[in-house]
């Protein structure tokens, strides 16, 4: 029987790690990687799939003091990992939630999803909750700390629910980020995978 995707993370949230989080040459390429999102002093912020939090502080250093973080996650045990590494930052919040459905009393300035875009089980209903979300002109940014061959090739490796994660190719973005409300801006696929893509 096939599990969800809250149950796969929930199970594994004691022991997963990031592998970039302790090696100084990978963090500094995702510094590099954020400020290419477009994020500024103020900004209103949502991180999909925040898993632990691990990103999350490169997002709040970022949109300064004066933004908010909501930190959005299906897996509460790893969201808990994620409470405890922000118990003292006040302008950041954790909800346990799915990004497909997730509702918030305020529009936002930009969605952020890093590091998770394989695992969303329904990414054209992701995207469109993602546009509801959104400001007039608010931004979308789907990225990766590596290509989309290597992502997806890793996914494969892994074997059992995790194989069929995958990041779409080009041609389906071009069509479903159109069908759901946004401009493709910037497509990136080399040492890393963006897509940045405005709301209009």
């Amino acid at each position: 029987m096939q599990r969800s995707i809250k149950e796969i993370f929930d199970s594994v949230a004691e022991t997963y790690q990031n592998d970039w989080v302790n090696k100084k040459k990978e963090v500094e390429k995702i510094r590099g990687l954020v400020k290419k999102f477009g994020l500024d002093k103020g900004m209103k912020v949502v991180e999909a799939g925040c898993g632990k939090g691990d990103f999350s502080p490169y997002i709040l250093e970022h949109i300064g003091l004066d933004g908010f973080l909501w930190m959005v996650d299906i897996s509460g045990k790893m969201l808990k990992f994620a409470e405890n590494k922000m118990v003292h930052i006040s302008n950041s919040r954790c909800l346990l939630a799915n990004i497909e459905n997730v509702e918030l009393e305020q529009k936002i300035d930009m969605v952020i999803c890093f590091n998770c875009f394989p695992h969303f089980e329904n990414k054209t209903r992701t995207l469109k909750n993602i546009y509801h979300l959104l400001k007039k002109k608010g931004l979308l940014v789907i990225s990766h700390s590596q290509n989309r061959e290597h992502i997806n090739k890793m996914h494969r490796e892994f074997g059992f629910e995790m194989r069929m994660h995958h990041i779409p190719d080009k041609s389906w973005f071009d069509i479903i980020l159109k069908k759901t409300g946004f401009l493709l801006e910037k497509y990136v696929n080399n040492g890393y995978f963006l897509v940045k893509a405005r709301k209009i």
